[in-house]
């Protein structure tokens, strides 16, 4: 390195200035390092937001363990001994009227991984209720038995049909008893069912009228409320006296009838009673309306007095 420096400085000596503007080629020139315009510049340095998000990052628990495919098992589908399923397991008729014949089913489902075997049903309850089971009906205090017994393969289902053929207003209870070879029912398994039961009596207020003793060309005024179901509206179609009422009796209606009443809503009529002798007077008022139970009638009595 001291050499090339001399050499340099001897060079610049023996030059003159004119020959300095015009250096000889053959004048030796160092290695000399990069100048400022070859370092990069700032743009080419990948910006902040370039570098991947955290959020991108799989967490620890995200990463799949290292396990062969071959070491899960497969979804190998229902196992076991036979299980039973009944949909539904209550059967509800709700209001039925006279004249009417509904039917429901019942299914009998086998959840289980082998076959399950019906062996029998039985039918229990009032008259109006029967139980069938492909054309097969039978009646109350009746079984079926299946010989071979009614197979139900696993994920399957097996129909009954309960039908409600009522005669009357009234409500009803019943229940089907199935046998199966289900380990979990040894003694079989009981379908409830149920019909024309009414959600809300109609509620009248009072339920029976006593005008007690009056004069005999006096007036007395008694009022009478009907009352609709809490959750359920009402329809008073008539209020009327019934034949052979004692003609004392008289009733004042606010309102023309049919009338519609929402839920939980009263309505007030009035009876009137003028004893026309001196003597009981008897009637009853009858009240029509769309509640399941239909009619409702109200006893009415007075006495009719002459003088105090």
């Amino acid at each position: 390195m001291i050499r090339w420096t001399a050499a340099v400085v001897i060079a610049l000596v023996g030059c003159s200035p004119t020959s300095a503007r015009k250096p000889k080629t053959d004048v030796f020139v160092p290695d000399v390092p990069p100048v400022v315009e070859d370092v990069p510049v700032v743009e080419d340095v990948p910006l902040i937001e370039d570098v991947p998000d955290v959020a991108d990052v799989p967490d620890v628990e995200d990463v799949e363990p290292d396990v062969p495919v071959e070491d899960v098992p497969p979804d190998l589908g229902p196992a076991g001994p036979p299980q039973a399923v009944f949909t539904p397991q209550a059967v509800e008729f709700g209001e039925v009227l006279p004249g009417e014949s509904p039917k429901l089913t019942i299914l009998v489902t086998n959840v289980g991984g082998e076959d399950l075997t019906v062996s029998q049903v039985g039918l229990e309850g009032d008259a109006t209720l029967t139980l069938a089971h492909a054309g097969t009906e039978i009646e109350p205090g009746e079984t079926l038995q299946f010989d071979p017994p009614v197979v139900v393969a696993p994920g399957a289902s097996e129909v009954f049909v309960a039908r409600f053929t009522p005669t009357e207003k009234a409500a009803i209870t019943g229940a089907a008893l199935f046998v199966t070879n289900d380990p979990l029912q040894p003694d079989g398994f009981t379908v409830p069912i149920s019909g024309g039961a009414d959600p809300c009596q109609v509620l009248v207020e009072p339920p029976a009228l006593d005008f007690d003793t009056h004069m005999v060309g006096t007036e007395t005024v008694l009022p009478v409320l009907v009352q609709s179901c809490p959750d359920a509206p009402l329809t008073i179609d008539a209020v009327t006296l019934e034949a052979g009422s004692d003609e004392s009796y008289a009733l004042l209606l606010p309102d023309a009838l049919p009338l519609n009443l929402p839920a939980n809503f009263g309505w007030t009529f009035d009876l009137v009673y003028t004893p026309v002798s001196e003597a009981t007077h008897t009637a009853t008022v009858l009240i029509e309306t769309s509640a399941f139970e239909g009619d409702v009638t109200v006893d009415i009595t007075g006495q009719g007095v002459v003088g105090p």
